[in-house]
Order: structure tokens, then C-alpha cells, then sequence
């Protein structure tokens, strides 16, 4: 049996609630154009499991290098749009460099 969206909308409808939305100063919002914000945008979460204290492998290290240089930010920017990735906030951009050093 197909079932078509109203049927799922009054399922639905008395186990959903509106929950307001704000952004502050952690809240990650994507600007995919003027005036278009979505607050629960997500981000692009690249994790090393490395052995504490040792070094990141060589290739890894260039990869991740090249994903926060200012060629890889701007291709991430570039699909804020499309995909809905946002580049990292200079201050933020700092840390996850330092990281690799």
C-alpha cells in the first residue's frame, strides 16, 4: 500500500513539535546565499586516530594541509550552496592548523 504525504503529515502531526531556533556565538549557521540561513548545517568532520605523541603519517599530514589551506576552504565554500559546507571561521581555521604542527 502506497501511502501519500498527508496520510504521514497526520500520523505525525500530534508526535511533532516546533522547537525554536537561535544562533549564538557557537552555533554553526551556513550562509549559502544573502539572507539564507539554516542553523542545524552540518560540516565536514575529518578524524585521525593516531597513537598519542606520535607524528601524523606524511600523506595524511599533506591531506589535511591541503584541506585547511586557502585553496581547500574556498573549495569547501563553494559548496555551501550545493551541499551546504561551510568553511572554517578564521579563528577556528588557527587551532585545527596548529594541530598539525
Amino acid at each position: 500500500m502506497i501511502r501519500s504525504e498527508s496520510d504521514r503529515q497526520t500520523e505525525l502531526g500530534a508526535k511533532v513539535r516546533l522547537l525554536p531556533l537561535a544562533e549564538d556565538r557557537d552555533a554553526k549557521v551556513s550562509h549559502g546565499g544573502v539572507g539564507d540561513l539554516y542553523p542545524l548545517a552540518g560540516g565536514l568532520h575529518l578524524l585521525v586516530n593516531r597513537p598519542p605523541g606520535q607524528p601524523i603519517e606524511p600523506w595524511l599530514k599533506a591531506y589535511l594541509t591541503m584541506a585547511l589551506s586557502p585553496e581547500g576552504q574556498a573549495l569547501i565554500a563553494s559548496l555551501t550552496k550545493t551541499d551546504g559546507f561551510i568553511p572554517l571561521e578564521p579563528d577556528d581555521l588557527a587551532v585545527q592548523l596548529k594541530k598539525l604542527q
